[in-house]
């Protein structure tokens, strides 16, 4: 029932196991030459082919490098990529691998954290063969389009921006690329796979759940209120119009987007996702009013039947000495440097090293900011998944942004913050300080609301303080597909 089938020969998996000199020492007729190396993946192509004729689309995917002294190289590759073809394979798809013992290794190989890392790769295998090439490593439409109109590859493949947003294909198909929801490369799809947990999308809450969060047309369509313009607030709206509601979302800011809008000045493809929630609003006919801070009477003059809260956490200052000194700020106070043309200081420490945290870090540093970050836990970017926070770990130090692990802020003086962990005391000059750790859930709607006994739901990081990108829009899917 399937048009097609790859046969992976690549990613350190059995085949790539014959076809690596650094893991293959056999002596026999599958050791040796790349000719005898390949001779496992060459019976099984023809074998493959024997059984389902010349009609059946049969194709193979392989390391065009591993990156590690020995490992494959582009050379091997593509004289792999030659015997597969002479025995049957009808494309050849152009991947990488790397060393599994360096944890920024899937960055660097199969799924790159720089756009189109491997296109090089995969125009040098198409060079040399005569059959039709697959590219993938983080190559976005536009980019794709380019490298086949210029002959560098035959055809894209992409598995995260498909994740994100399954209608891909389709929606491009139709001309109408401003729908496709963005991948924000948050790496929770690969991720999961090191925990052996299931699949999942920081910005698409149906990934791996798509049985049980149908959105479907509700039965009685209702009248409904969000509070908050965040990606948990327009994700709940979004997916209410969708179900055939009519939806209102009012927000106290003068634009949309919440928090978000801060982790948007800080990061392209935040930025892109936030352009597509705003546009889906739109698309959708969601009523928005922003600039409105709406309370208890208003709520209960608006005639909703339904109102989704999605007023974000209250992100407060650390309970020691000098974080009320005027050069401490609070995530709320970000608007100033991020969306206005106040400038950071020169000595920037950050107090948190999750997502808001970093994202800070990064753009100081970039601002030409010397930067620390001090984290009370050992982890750094909690919500990322693990090779995305293996990355952004090892480029943010690369960019002699100061990471601490382990650190226990205990004061901040006008000049610098005081800091504690296990090898004793520390100072770090500091004329700007950033606090991203105190994070309490907004419930100062949603609890009168729900004593007077109105239907109230929460959504976001007004349910559970910093849950971040992820759970704000599983959790605001969530709560719309069951309106």
């Amino acid at each position: 029932g399937v048009d097609g089938c790859e046969l992976h020969a690549g990613h350190g998996y059995l085949i790539d196991s014959f076809l690596s000199p650094i893991k293959n020492h056999r002596t026999d007729e599958y050791g040796g030459p790349l000719e005898h190396r390949a001779r496992f993946l060459v019976q099984i192509l023809e074998e493959i082919r024997r059984r389902v004729g010349d009609d059946f689309a049969v194709w193979c995917r392989l390391n065009s490098t591993e990156n590690r002294e020995g490992g494959t190289t582009l050379d091997d590759c593509i004289a792999a990529a030659r015997l597969a073809v002479a025995a049957g394979a009808d494309a050849v798809h152009v991947s990488a691998y790397h060393d599994p013992g360096v944890a920024t290794g899937p960055t660097d190989s199969y799924a790159p954290q720089i756009p189109g890392l491997l296109l090089d790769n995969a125009r040098a295998v198409k060079d040399a063969i005569d059959a039709p090439v697959i590219a993938v490593g983080r190559i976005d439409p536009d980019a794709a389009d380019a490298a086949i109109a210029d002959g560098t590859c035959d055809f894209a493949s992409m598995a995260r921006m498909i994740l994100a947003e399954p209608e891909l294909p389709n929606l491009l198909a139709a001309g109408r690329p401003e729908e496709v929801r963005p991948c924000v490369y948050h790496y929770r799809c690969i991720g999961n796979i090191f925990v052996r947990g299931q699949v999942r999308c920081a910005a698409n809450g149906s990934v791996g759940r798509e049985d049980e969060l149908v959105i479907g047309q509700a039965t009685s369509p209702r009248s409904v209120l969000v509070v908050g313009g965040g990606p948990s607030g327009m994700e709940a709206a979004r997916v209410a119009a969708l179900r055939g509601h009519a939806v209102t979302l009012v927000d106290a800011a003068p634009r949309l987007g919440g928090r978000w809008a801060y982790a948007a000045a800080t990061s392209a493809v935040n930025a892109d996702l936030l352009r597509w929630l705003e546009h889906q609003l739109a698309l959708r006919g969601v009523s928005v009013r922003v600039g409105e801070r709406i309370d208890v009477d208003a709520v209960l003059a608006s005639g909703a039947d339904a109102v989704v809260i999605a007023t974000g956490a209250r992100w407060g200052l650390p309970a020691f000495p000098g974080a009320d000194l005027p050069h401490v700020h609070a995530v709320d106070d970000l608007g100033a440097w991020l969306l206005g043309d106040e400038v950071v200081g020169d000595d920037v420490v950050v107090l948190g090293g999750d997502l808001p945290g970093l994202g800070i870090a990064e753009r100081a540093a970039a601002d030409g900011a010397h930067v620390t970050v001090l984290e009370p836990s050992d982890v750094f970017g909690l919500h990322l998944g693990l090779p995305g926070r293996w990355r952004r770990v090892h480029d943010l130090r690369a960019d002699g942004i100061v990471l601490a692990g382990g650190a226990e802020a205990i004061e901040i003086t006008p000049d610098a913050v005081r800091w504690r962990d296990l090898d004793g005391d520390h100072e770090v000059p500091a004329n700007a300080v950033f606090t991203t750790l105190d994070a309490d859930p907004d419930t100062t709607l949603a609890d009168p609301l729900r004593a007077g006994g109105f239907d109230v739901s929460v959504v976001g990081d007004a349910a559970v303080g910093a849950g971040l990108l992820e759970h704000a829009m599983r959790s605001a899917l969530e709560t719309a597909t069951a309106l």
